[in-house]
């Protein structure tokens, strides 16, 4: 089974640190990355008022982009 990760867009002060320590753990374990921080800031409506959680057209995005990474 292929490991896949799944980076995080939040308004928080440890954003940084979770999505610099999937990468390490990504290169220790030859795992993917799905970018959702880099997808997330593209558009306002994938995500609700507290700019953080999906919003129903952002989980749409959100599981096409997982999929995608598992070629389904």
């Amino acid at each position: 089974a292929e490991l896949i990760f799944v980076n995080v867009h939040v308004p928080r002060d440890w954003e940084d640190q979770v999505n610099a320590t999937l990468v390490v753990a990504s290169e220790r374990h030859g795992a993917t990355i799905i970018d959702w921080k880099a997808v997330a800031v593209t558009d306002d409506s994938l995500l609700r008022s507290d700019g953080y959680h999906p919003s129903s057209a952002g989980l749409e995005v959100w599981s096409r982009i997982i999929a995608d990474a598992l070629g389904a």
